[in-house]
């Protein structure tokens, strides 16, 4: 499985009331529910903080390749 994921998905709000994402690091998570989780990966955003709106991306893009 490989997955696209936006760095558009982690904004937020930010101290000045205006959408933002922040460089920094976060952890994807894959399981059947937050309490099991079957699979950690690490992720660095890198970049200045930059404003997104309305118009942000919002999917995450799952391609299924079939293992020889």
């Amino acid at each position: 499985m490989r997955f696209e994921v936006p760095a558009d998905l982690t904004s937020f709000i930010g101290g000045e009331l205006t959408r933002i994402v922040e460089p920094g690091c976060i952890e994807l998570r894959i399981g059947s529910s937050s309490a099991d989780t079957h699979f950690t990966a690490t992720v660095s955003i890198t970049g200045p903080v930059r404003s997104v709106d309305h118009h942000r991306e919002l999917h995450c893009v799952t391609t299924a390749t079939k293992l020889d």
